[in-house]
């Protein structure tokens, strides 16, 4: 059962992501989106499916770092960290 979840995790985070980057497509091409009225229920939908994906995110490191402290203790650290790394706001 324990190598479900993670599996699990990578599954929501690719069903979440992937819809977001479509969703948000009005913001980012449109220069005139934010001074408009920007009544766009895609960007919505796209922000409420962020909850999940940052959930699913920090949920595969939290769930691999057992694992991978097995192999080397340094790699399930860094990938904790790139994992967080990923989860933080950045400018496009």
């Amino acid at each position: 059962m324990i190598p479900v979840i993670p599996g699990l995790l990578f599954l929501l985070t690719f069903t979440t992501a992937i819809p977001t980057g479509f969703l948000y497509g009005p913001v980012l091409d449109n220069t005139d989106y934010i001074v408009s009225s920007g009544a766009d229920s895609r960007v919505s939908l796209g922000a409420v499916l962020e909850l999940p994906l940052i959930i699913a995110n920090i949920g595969t490191a939290v769930v691999l770092v057992p694992i991978l402290e097995h192999e080397d203790e340094i790699l399930a650290l860094g990938y904790v960290t790139a994992r967080l790394v990923v989860r933080t706001p950045y400018e496009r």
